[in-house]
């Protein structure tokens, strides 16, 4: 198991919560499956809930950091 470290670019009031924009420092692993769980607890009564979802790392050519908004995220064409 790894920790990942998080960090909220934005968020947003929903009729259900909040919706938040996160970005995730994922240490470089090898190519394949994996899951990601997120937990989140809150402080004081330690309620917490979990959430699960398989993704997949596959081998991406590099691109250059121009190509790249300033969250990470790729600039649309």
């Amino acid at each position: 198991m790894v920790t990942v470290p998080i960090t909220i670019l934005s968020d947003k009031a929903e009729p259900s919560g909040k919706a938040y924009l996160a970005r995730l420092d994922i240490p470089e692993v090898e190519p394949g499956p994996y899951r990601l769980y997120l937990k989140a607890e809150e402080e004081t009564s330690g309620e917490s809930s979990l959430i699960a979802n398989d993704f997949k790392v596959e081998r991406a050519n590099l691109r250059s950091p121009t190509s790249l908004d300033k969250t990470g995220i790729e600039k649309d064409p």
